[in-house]
This record gives C-alpha cells, structure tokens and sequence, in this order.
C-alpha cells in the first residue's frame, strides 16, 4: 500500500490531499484560512491567475470538482472593437468564514460569500450571497429554508447564547 501512496503523490504533487493542496495555494498567493478542508483535490478547479483576488475563509469545506474563479475573459470578445475594454477582474472572489461548496458548484469572479453559506451541489453563483445563507441552481438563488436565519447551539457557538435548541437535532430554524 505504501508504494500506491507514494505513486499518488508523485502524480498529484500539490494536489495529492487537502493539506498539500491547502500549501500549494498559500504558496502561490491565495489567503486560505485555517481548519479548510479541499475534498478531492485533482477534480477542483481554482483559478490562481491572480491568486491576489481570491480569498477563502476558516473552516470551510470544499467538495469534488468545484470551480472558482477569479476573473472573466468575456470582454475579451469585444476587445478588439471596443479598444477601451479592459477589465476582467470583477474585484476579489471571498469565500467567508464555514462555508460548504457542495460538488460542482461554481463560483464566478467578483462574488462574495458571506460566512456561513452553503452552495448546493451543481449551483452557479454569479450575486454575492449574504451571511447564512443556502444557495442552490443555476443561477444560484436562495432557497427558502435560506432565507431564514439558522440558529445554532450554544455549544457550538462556544457558549455564545442563541435563541435555543432543537431537542431533535440540536438545530433550530429561526424565522427572521
């Protein structure tokens, strides 16, 4: 078994696991915050062109085959006819603080995930998204459970009071 390890990482280099991948970002100029986790490195797509545009929060969880993107090559198309069109970088691309990039979501240049955000597998996130926050389809719109603030228990919170606990699951679903 040891020698399969050792082929992977020879193959993968950077992205042969999370904390190798997690270096290899750093490494190249992107903010990635502590404690995050990259599912599957070989399938993600980050875009690190301009790695000073992109910055992901603490504690987040990346899944297989997300993509984010820093910048957007579309204005390329009408650079020749219209010389004075040169912007393709939208502002920075912000993943905020536990976050969950469900598998194959999207993430366009220039958006902004406030923490707590979950993207439904698949989504397509062109708007920036506010603070607890659930995200899904393309484009990504939130959903109504999402709409909702989502109250945690203080346990999680390290002692921070919140509204209560759900005896069921330790959640409870705010209105608000």
């Amino acid at each position: 078994m040891k020698i399969i390890e050792l082929i992977k990482k020879i193959i993968l280099r950077e992205k042969y696991n999370s904390d190798t991948y997690t270096k290899y970002l750093r490494k190249k100029g992107v903010y990635v915050g502590e404690n995050t986790k990259f599912y599957s490195p070989p399938t993600l797509n980050i875009d690190i062109s301009r790695p000073y545009l992109l910055k992901i929060g603490s504690c987040c969880k990346i899944a297989a085959g997300v993509l984010i993107l820093t910048h957007d090559y579309s204005f390329s198309v009408l650079r020749p006819v219209y010389h004075f069109l040169t912007n393709d970088c939208p502002g920075q691309t912000v993943i905020g603080n536990n976050c969950l990039l469900g598998m194959r979501s999207v993430i366009m240049g220039g958006v902004k995930l406030g923490n707590n955000v979950i993207v439904a597998t698949g989504a397509v996130v062109t708007k920036d998204v506010p603070d607890n926050s659930i995200v899904a389809g393309v484009p990504a719109a939130r959903t109504e459970v999402g709409k909702r603030r989502l109250a945690l228990p203080a346990a999680v919170l390290g002692g921070v009071e919140v509204a209560g606990d759900d005896e069921a699951g330790g959640f409870r679903d705010v209105a608000g």
